[in-house]
Order: C-alpha cells, then structure tokens, then sequence
C-alpha cells in the first residue's frame, strides 16, 4: 500500500484521529475554565452591584410628598441628620395637630426635648408626643402603629433622613397598611443624591442602608 503523504491526506479525506489529553492536562484545563468562570461572575456580579448602589444613591428622596397638606399627625424617627427640627416647623406651621416622637433615647425627658425645639409655646408642647420603646426602624414602626392606631388617626406625615425613607416607607405601610402616609425626606449633608459619592462614609452609608433596603424588602429582619 502507497505512503500517505500527510500533506495531502486532508484534501484526500484521510485525517488523523485527535489525541486524547492525558489525565494531569484534563484536569489543569478543567480548573482554567472554573477559574475563568468564576473571574467573569465575579466581574459581572461586581458591576450588577455598582450599578445598584448608583441608582439608590442618586434616586434618594430629597423632596416631600404635597408639602402644603394637612394630615392628622406627624411623626418623626429620631436619629442623625436633623430629623426633630424640621418635624416640630411642620407642627408649627399647622400641618397637622400633633406630633409623635418615636425611638427616643430612653433617659431623655421631654421637658429636655422640648429645650432642644427651643422651648415651644404650651399650646404646642402638649401637641407634642414621645415614644421610647423603639430600638430600631422596625420598632419604630410598630411603636408608631400602636400610637397612632388607639388615636384613630387615619393620616400621617413621615419624617426622616432622604436615604433612610424608602425603608422606612416600606416598613410603615406594613405596619398600617390603611394609613395614608406621606413621606417628608430630611436632607442630610454628604447624604444626599448629589453628594454621597464625593465621601467614603456617604459611600459606606449608602451601601449599608442598601443591603438593609433590599432585606427589609424581602422580610429579612435587620437592625437600626
């Protein structure tokens, strides 16, 4: 039989069968597709993710809900960012005719509250009410539910920090899914949508009330 040269044998329809790999070579090519597989997920998963702080940072409430409407109350969470004072200028400006003070630190006294609105007149003080049971958002809620239900209140103005409204939105309309809820956002300085990213605590912060965002959302019980 006729020498096959093996540059012709292609085009005269001889090819030769493929080698098979060895075990070792299998092996390093298999862990080099896992190791590639995992680099692009990691990849992707990390763009996914900036992407979605982008969009809660720079979509972070910063204007209230009808600003010239009435409602039976006004509540305010305490914590950082200014929340008090703005709340008792709504009461002041008659927005409704009473306030609720929910999660406040539980060796403040009101008559010390009140010296930090100034001292409001006592036709305003006695408008004026505190809630101490709460320790977190989810206690805020269900404090303020409590509250607001042995009033028969049927409407409410919330007030808290721009980033931390959505949030806490979420867990109000739970907790009285029959209550009108007006959402009344706090600007907080290197909080706010066109600031948060030009510091690496509005960055943290941002991130953080993010995760607890998305947990609440899905029932995930989280703290503060």
């Amino acid at each position: 039989m006729a020498r096959i040269d093996p540059r012709s044998a292609r085009s005269r329809g001889f090819v030769e069968p493929p080698r098979r790999l060895g075990a070792f070579m299998q092996l390093v090519l298999f862990v080099w597709f896992l190791i590639r597989f995992v680099v692009a997920g990691a990849i992707a998963a990390a763009f996914g993710a900036l992407v979605v702080v982008l969009w809660f940072g720079t979509t972070i409430p910063d204007a209230p809900d009808e600003p010239e409407t009435k409602t039976d109350a006004i509540v305010v969470l305490t914590g950082p960012g200014g929340r008090l004072e703005p709340a008792y200028a709504l009461l002041q400006k008659g927005l409704a005719s009473r306030m609720f003070v929910t999660g406040v630190y539980k060796k403040l006294t009101k008559p010390e509250l009140l010296k930090l609105l100034g001292d409001p007149p006592p036709e305003l003080a006695a408008r004026i009410e505190l809630g101490y049971r709460a320790l977190d958002t989810r206690g805020n809620a269900e404090e303020t539910a409590a509250w607001f239900n042995s009033q028969n209140l049927k409407s409410m103005r919330l007030v808290t920090s721009g980033y931390h409204m959505r949030r806490s939105l979420i867990l109000f309309r739970r907790a009285l899914p029959d209550a009108r809820i007006l959402a009344h956002p706090v600007p907080r300085k290197g909080l706010g949508a066109n600031d948060w990213w030009s510091n690496i605590e509005g960055v943290k912060d941002v991130a953080r009330e993010l995760a607890k965002f998305l947990a609440t959302m899905f029932y995930i019980p989280v703290g503060s």
